[in-house]
Formats: C-alpha cells, sequence, structure tokens
C-alpha cells in the first residue's frame, strides 16, 4: 500500500494539534502550578488555618486569665490556695487523697513529749555559741 504525499501532508497538522492538547494537560496536571500542585498548596492552607485558629483560640484564653487575675483578688488568692498550698494566718490546712494508696498515718508523727529529767542526771547545758567579733573604734 503506498501512501499518497498529499494525504500525509492534511493529516500533520491535526497530529501536531492532538501531541501539543496531550503535552499541554500533562504540563497542566503535573507542571509548575498544575492541579496536583495546587491540591497540595490548598490542603496546607487548611491546615495553617485551622492551626491558626487554635493560636487564637489559645490566646483568648490566655489573655481572659490574665485579666482574671489583674482584676480579680479572689482569684489570685484561689491559685495562691490551689496550687502553692497558701494559707491565711489561723486556718488549718487538711490534705485529702483521693489515692487509695494513700497513707492513713499523720504527715507528721505526733511525738509524745519528753517528761521531765530524772533527779539522778544532771541536767544537760547547750554549748554556747560564739558570737560574732565587731571591731570598736
Amino acid at each position: 500500500m503506498r501512501i499518497e504525499r498529499g494525504k500525509l501532508l492534511r493529516g500533520a497538522p491535526y497530529l501536531v494539534y492532538g501531541l501539543l492538547f496531550v503535552a499541554g494537560v500533562i504540563a497542566a496536571l503535573v507542571g509548575d502550578k498544575g492541579y496536583l500542585d495546587l491540591r497540595r498548596l490548598r490542603a496546607e492552607r487548611t491546615r495553617a488555618v485551622s492551626e491558626l485558629k487554635l493560636d487564637r483560640e489559645r490566646v483568648l484564653t490566655s489573655r481572659r486569665a490574665v485579666d482574671q487575675l489583674r482584676g480579680n483578688g479572689l482569684a489570685r488568692e484561689r491559685i495562691a490556695r490551689e496550687k502553692l498550698g497558701l494559707v491565711e494566718p489561723g486556718e488549718v490546712l487538711i490534705l485529702l487523697s483521693d489515692d487509695p494508696r494513700a497513707k492513713t498515718a499523720p504527715r507528721f508523727p505526733i511525738v509524745p513529749q519528753p517528761s521531765a529529767p530524772k533527779a539522778a542526771e544532771p541536767p544537760v547545758r547547750p554549748t554556747p555559741v560564739p558570737r560574732a567579733r565587731t571591731r570598736r573604734r
């Protein structure tokens, strides 16, 4: 079979246009700023927006806590009592534990007061502490 030269030249532009179309589609999919790159950038943007939202919520919560501490003395007192275990003069602090393994004995055992010294033994005198020497003029 013999192909005439005129028919081949008439079909060449269609072949070139077809190849250019396929190359354009491939470039649009995988090329720089193509569809796949656009999908990746959109996913990254969505993740960044959600992180920004979480950060803004944390900042807002922190600002509320700071404002509450600045203006409210009761909030400062509550934190001092809860976290630091502070008490006011005259108050008694009672610590309760939810841990079943916690000991029921007091934290600081009560030691009985020593009785009066026996008559046969002489009382023990404390050793004197040397005083610091001061220079007189």
